[in-house]
């Protein structure tokens, strides 16, 4: 990963001066927000695995804009917040999330922009670091706005977090790199080649997989991730 993202910060780095948010164009017919998410959730410690890093994440809501029909990220900042014009009562504007994630060391933390969808029946959050925040992300996989994608199910205050096992993320204008990315790909190619992280700078093609995946158990890891709700 680290070889690929510093090509990519190469080629992006100019363009990722400019004042919006980039996050993808979500079809808003996607979209879906679960009020029950927001708050502070902790990790259920295995105790087999003792060393093992707790996760703390804590969930706010967010506004984003919409403009015909899908997620306009040009109406946002760099930190992921409404822009003044798009938070105008003629602007369409659906919820989304902002998170904080901390591995360990609470003074380690990251700042996510969330967006919760669904596909194939199976709900979804793509996440991304801010640009604003893109300094403090060092070079672990999130130094430049690349979007990536997890399962959630929230049963009252549990939380399961499933991870792909194949890395597909999105980034937005390199169209360079769509070369390894899957535009011709399938689901059970991408895992039966164990290869990655795969890049693609068409985002319904992300979520070609992501619907795909969500009916193939064989996309997903193994294990889950408990977290409880704490606050």
């Amino acid at each position: 990963m680290r070889s690929v993202t510093l090509v990519i910060v190469a080629l992006c780095s100019p363009w990722f001066g400019a004042c919006h948010s980039a996050e993808p164009p979500y079809p808003a017919s996607v979209l879906v927000f679960d009020e029950g998410l927001v708050g502070t959730w902790e990790q259920v410690r295995d105790p087999a695995k003792p060393s093992e890093q707790p996760i703390r994440l804590t969930v706010a809501a967010r506004k984003v804009p919409i403009v015909n029909g899908r997620l306009h990220a040009e109406g946002l900042a760099p930190d992921g917040s409404l822009k003044e014009e798009a938070a105008g009562e003629g602007t369409m504007q659906r919820p989304a999330y902002r998170m904080t994630l901390t591995i360990a060391d609470p003074a380690a933390t990251q700042t996510l922009l969330g967006i919760g969808f669904q596909k194939g029946g199976r709900r979804f959050l793509g996440l991304q670091v801010p640009p604003s925040r893109l300094d403090a992300a060092g070079l672990g996989g999130w130094v430049i706005p690349v979007h990536r994608v997890i399962a959630v199910e929230r049963e009252g205050d549990v939380l399961r977090i499933r991870v792909p096992r194949i890395e597909v993320g999105w980034i937005p204008v390199v169209d360079v790199l769509d070369g390894t990315g899957p535009p011709t790909d399938t689901v059970r190619g991408l895992i039966a080649e164990r290869a990655g992280p795969h890049v693609t700078t068409k985002f319904d093609r992300l979520l070609e997989l992501c619907n795909e995946a969500a009916r193939d158990p064989t996309a997903w890891e193994d294990e889950s991730i408990e977290l409880r709700r704490v606050e």
